[in-house]
């Protein structure tokens, strides 16, 4: 019973337009698709050409498709009309040939563009003045009218002079700018000696012509003057305060006391100078070094006065070592004193090819970074022969050396000046 029941039937006509186009449905409303227009022509179907003819009957919305050439004249723009079959439509193909155009605001000419391209455009901004006198047209380039001026004021408010903050009102020239509404621009105030800065927007207006700039300025404080009190110290110590905590770098002089022992010491100069450099880069304030011997404790104290660092002596012995603390003033100091010097080996290449012989070889150091406490301690234990200007604490003379000659040190004599009368002598 179920499969009899269909849907209420409706007297209205379909009246959709057919597959053809030309005809609509005459059937009464249905569902699906309208069924294909069933009406011919009795007049024969001939191509524009004529080399082409369909007889009747005619199906209603029937295409012509003629193989031959199209024979219409060519195109108005002078370029050869390119080969293409008959067509029923007036306009033929545009034109496929490549030429150079001039672009819709007129400033350039563009090449290898379509001829048949109506339109070109060079892709900048039109740049024409507008209507206002104030603006140019910032629009793509173009061929038509600029319009209307659309772009903010932008003129300086007369009331912020001398501070150059435009206008944020739509462009309303040649009228003056109201200045009715509180200016949005930010401005920087500072106390009197300029140490505490605020910003705030400028807030000028015609009901409020001083703005925030008269009801806002930060005062100076306890802090001000105890940095006004610093910077009158530094500068009576020759201090440059924007220096502090940055590795600065001047020229510095060595006593002979510490070129004498860079050049005995060579490889431990080295590693004091890359401590105390490691030392300044950083933020710490103090830095306690490995313990050393007593003639080197001597060397790294009297190195920091040079690198400008404050030492203390930690620790007892055999332990003792020093503690480096940083000042306002403490720098790298420049040149180096390993670059200022030449190592003693160097110096005795010809002393130590000559002792070869007799003398067991012994392997040369190895050089470890300076945050390394071994590497640190094996260049601090070891003892090198210090110079005249430096003594050194005298020790015992082991039994097994007593009998062995001491080795000759090369005495430099100062030297002196030649006499002109000594051929007389």
């Amino acid at each position: 019973m179920m499969e009899n029941l269909e849907l209420h039937e409706c007297d209205l006509t379909c009246n959709k337009l057919l597959n053809c186009g030309l005809h609509r449905c005459e059937r009464k409303d249905h569902k699906g698709l309208c069924p294909p227009c069933l009406q011919s022509s009795w007049d024969e179907m001939t191509c524009v050409c004529g080399n082409t003819t369909i007889m009747p009957p005619v199906p209603c919305g029937t295409q012509m498709q003629c193989n031959y050439p199209c024979n219409r004249p060519p195109p108005l723009c002078g370029h050869p009309k390119a080969a293409h079959s008959c067509h029923e439509s007036e306009g033929c193909p545009p034109c496929p040939f490549l030429t150079a155009k001039v672009c819709a605001c007129g400033k350039m000419t563009l090449p290898n563009v379509r001829c048949s391209q109506p339109k070109v455009s060079c892709g900048t901004a039109c740049g024409k003045p507008l209507p206002c006198g104030f603006h140019t047209c910032q629009r793509m380039c173009h061929g038509d009218d600029c319009g209307a001026c659309e772009s903010v004021c932008g003129k300086d408010r007369k009331l912020c002079l001398p501070d150059h903050h435009g206008c944020t009102l739509p462009c309303h020239a040649p009228s003056a700018c109201p200045e009715l509404e509180p200016c949005q621009s930010i401005v920087t105030l500072e106390c009197p000696c300029g140490r505490i800065k605020r910003q705030v927007p400028c807030g000028r207006s015609s009901s409020t012509p001083g703005g925030r700039v008269a009801t806002m300025q930060p005062k100076c404080t306890s802090e001000c003057a105890i940095a006004q009190r610093n910077a009158r110290l530094a500068e009576a110590l020759g201090i440059d305060p924007n220096s502090q905590g940055k590795s600065e770098r001047t020229m510095a002089t060595y006593t002979p006391e510490l070129v004498g022992f860079g050049k005995a010491n060579y490889a431990f100069t080295k590693m004091v100078e890359g401590a105390l450099a490691d030392f300044v880069s950083s933020e710490r304030q103090t830095h306690a070094l490995p313990h050393m011997p007593e003639a080197k404790r001597h060397f790294v104290y009297n190195l920091c006065k040079v690198y400008r660092i404050d030492c203390r002596m930690v620790d007892v012995e055999p332990q003792r070592s020093i503690e480096l603390i940083r000042r306002i003033d403490t720098r790298i100091s420049t040149p180096l004193l390993s670059t200022t010097i030449v190592p003693a080996a160097s110096l005795g290449k010809l002393q130590t090819k000559t002792t070869a012989s007799t003398s067991p070889a012994r392997a040369a150091p190895v050089a470890l970074p300076p945050s390394s406490g071994r590497a640190w301690a094996a260049v601090a234990s070891k003892t090198s022969p210090a110079p005249s200007a430096m003594p050194l604490p005298q020790r015992s003379t082991p039994a097994s050396l007593a009998g062995s000659p001491a080795p000759r040190q090369r005495v430099i004599l100062p030297s002196e000046p030649v006499p002109v009368d000594w051929e007389a002598d």
